[in-house]
């Protein structure tokens, strides 16, 4: 997929929203849902027990929503502040290294949240194209999960996104009804707060 087709794409599937994950929820709050990475909204694993709590709802929930061997796209990059670009940590390096990934046009932060961002923070995204879960190390979902890496999963064939972070996943469905169905799927995964966070 080449960068003129990733953004062609987006644009269809995602016309509201730049692929800056954290802003997913807000543009999109009638496809949006979020499920905990552990019980009773614990954020960060403490033990052995919690990691494999974690790895099994982030992948169960990953085959879930886009199957098996199914092609997907790894979504990263770099935040830029006052011109200096915020580098990978060694372990998103290390991990990202493996992968090949195709630079897309910088997105102006400032132009999305005005109050959050000065006019000159940017955005850098670079994607890359997989098959999940072939890749999709577990290793990358523990960088992930520990903010030592920001990284989500994109299916343009099924308008689905997957936006793991320090203690959960936003996810972006088709449409609200999808979405309800996730909801009613993992239940049990879902924040107990009324505004779903």
């Amino acid at each position: 997929m080449t960068p003129q087709e990733f953004q062609t794409s987006w644009l269809q599937h995602f016309p509201e929203a730049s692929p800056v994950s954290h802003t997913f929820r807000l543009v999109y709050p009638h496809r949006w849902v979020r499920i905990h990475s552990l019980p009773d909204a614990q954020r960060y694993p403490h033990n052995q027990k919690d990691w494999d709590i974690l790895f099994h709802r982030q992948q169960t929930a990953l085959t879930h929503l886009f199957g098996d061997q199914s092609p997907i796209c790894l979504v990263t990059g770099h935040y830029r502040y006052d011109g200096i670009t915020r580098e990978w940590t060694d372990d998103a390096t290390r991990i990202f290294s493996t992968f090949s990934f195709q630079t897309l046009p910088a997105i102006d932060l400032h132009s999305i949240n005005r109050d959050q961002y000065d006019p000159s923070d940017q955005f850098i995204p670079a994607y890359t194209s997989v098959n999940w879960p072939n890749v999709i190390s577990k290793d990358l979902l523990e960088a992930i999960a520990t903010d030592q890496a920001w990284a989500f999963f994109l299916s343009f064939d099924l308008a689905t996104i997957a936006a793991p972070y320090d203690g959960g996943m936003d996810i972006i469905l088709p449409d609200t009804a999808s979405r309800d169905t996730f909801r009613q799927t993992f239940s049990e995964w879902l924040s107990p707060y009324e505004e779903g966070l």
